[in-house]
């Protein structure tokens, strides 16, 4: 997996492959959940499988590609329990979610910095979708949307 400096460098080097093959990208955000969106994802056995999904969309005359970039803003790594709350709770609670917002503090330094890039266009009902992300990325997304206990807002 690449870092952060080779994505954008990969991202780059996409963007003039597309533009040769008379390929648009149109940077969007991750607006819809791949949950309830039915996808076909492109995986290749070589570094450069991008290439190849390139080629394929221009075969399926497709001309233009969305182009979905992934970071994270820097509210992401803000403590998620109130304060008040924190000194309420019983040591070994307290003691969890320290340590969930020392780990979110620590994770700081990525934020906006890309961490996946998505590629793709709808067909159909159906996503045809590359990706390609860092090897933070996702121990990353994991950190930013756990929290150690679930709360029950009051009426």
């Amino acid at each position: 997996m690449p870092n952060q400096n080779e994505l954008d460098q990969l991202l780059e080097r996409i963007e003039a492959e597309a533009s040769t093959l008379g390929i648009s990208l149109f940077r969007a955000q991750p607006i819809w959940d791949d949950e309830y969106l039915t996808s076909i994802e492109w995986r290749g056995d070589k570094p450069d499988s991008w290439k190849d999904f390139l080629k394929l969309a221009a075969t399926r005359k497709v001309s233009m590609l969305v182009q979905i970039t992934h970071t994270f803003h820097e509210s992401a790594f803000e403590p998620m329990t109130p304060r008040s709350l924190m000194s309420q709770l019983n040591g070994d609670m307290r003691e969890q979610l320290e340590e969930h917002e020392q780990m979110l503090s620590a994770a700081r330094g990525f934020a906006n910095q890309t961490g996946k890039v998505q590629l793709g266009w709808f067909e159909g009902n159906v996503f045809y979708t590359w990706q390609q992300e860092t090897d933070w990325y996702t121990r990353v997304w994991e950190l930013v949307m756990s929290h150690p206990f679930e709360f029950e807002e009051e009426e």
